[in-house]
């Protein structure tokens, strides 16, 4: 029997949105069954969040009400994928590393949970430039309103397992080469910074 072919991204992937939570207060809880929330503003570049930016979240405070709201699959897991869906900029990252942390997203985010191994291929295809340019800013020109079945029907192929494995790969040697660029730049930045103030603390020592 043939198997049918998987064109878009709902047929492998579940897509569902955060939670409404409503107006959260920051938790100085630290304990291994404390509650995280991603912000918008921790997806601020597109690309990968690891422990690197987890070690930095802070828990939220949660009464009865919440923890009854909140249910396991709300919590995030390894490979999932979550994108901005609403305001007015759009970022998309993949988790990687996450541990045992309990770390949940609000309803201006959306939740990418793939069903299958090696899914960089779809955070390499919803970052492109490509895809930002043809869909994100056709479809939503000022505001983001993105929904499940928007993206359920993103038509974004399953790719066979071999050329996943393949992008995977390719996908993680453009990240430390991404961030090793960074690091150069900001090593020259700080070097162009300390000339400059060199230069002007000479020049002032010069008019006294």
């Amino acid at each position: 029997m043939k198997t049918e072919e998987k064109k878009t991204l709902g047929d492998y992937c579940k897509i569902m949105s955060g939670i409404g939570l409503g107006k959260v207060v920051s938790s100085n809880n630290s304990d291994s069954d404390s509650i995280i929330l991603l912000k918008q503003q921790d997806m601020h570049q597109n690309g990968i969040l690891d422990e690197s930016v987890f070690n930095k979240l802070q828990a939220i405070e949660v009464d009865d009400e919440l923890r009854r709201i909140i249910l396991e699959h709300h919590y995030l897991q390894e490979n999932d994928i979550i994108i901005t869906s609403r305001g007015s900029l759009y970022n998309a990252v993949m988790i990687q590393d996450i541990g045992n942390r309990n770390i949940i997203i609000n309803n201006n985010c959306m939740l990418i949970r793939p069903s299958i191994s090696k899914p960089h291929f779809i955070i390499g295809f919803i970052t492109s430039r490509w895809f930002i340019d043809q869909f994100i800013q056709k479809d939503y020109p000022a505001n983001l309103k993105i929904t499940t079945k928007y993206l359920k029907n993103l038509p974004i192929p399953l790719i066979d397992e071999s050329a996943r494995e393949e992008y995977a790969s390719l996908y993680k040697q453009h990240l430390i080469q991404k961030h090793a660029l960074e690091s150069l730049t900001s090593a020259s930045q700080d070097m162009l910074d300390a000339q400059l103030f060199y230069i002007l603390k000479d020049k002032s020592r010069e008019k006294s």
